[in-house]
């Protein structure tokens, strides 16, 4: 269950830009317009926050099998799990983007 809920969450995401692209694109809205650029910018941003926060966990939890396995030292890994502030950084990032993206939908600042 743990491995599914971020691919259901990403896919959620996704549906949404494809709903997004389409009521544009049907609601005559001109996708070159300013505001709407700001969104293809902050939902990219968004994306590349989380690619970038899970390559990072990826990382850590190869170090943790391979500490798991007698192939590293175990305090090593936990010293780098302690240093790592990628989950710190990822959640108020990605709520200032999220928030961003809302203000820049229901503003239409550009």
């Amino acid at each position: 269950m743990q491995t599914r809920v971020p691919i259901v969450g990403l896919a959620a995401l996704l549906v949404g830009v494809v709903f997004g692209l389409l009521t544009a694109a049907t609601g005559g809205f001109d996708f070159f317009k300013g505001w709407l650029i700001a969104a293809y910018v902050l939902v990219g941003a968004f994306l590349l926050n989380g690619a970038l926060l899970t390559e990072r966990m990826l990382r850590l939890a190869r170090k943790a099998v391979e500490a798991d396995a007698g192939k590293r030292a175990t305090d090593e890994v936990l010293r780098d799990m302690a240093a790592s502030r990628a989950a710190w950084l990822f959640f108020p990032v990605n709520i200032a983007i999220f928030a961003a993206i809302i203000l820049d939908m229901v503003l239409k600042p550009f």
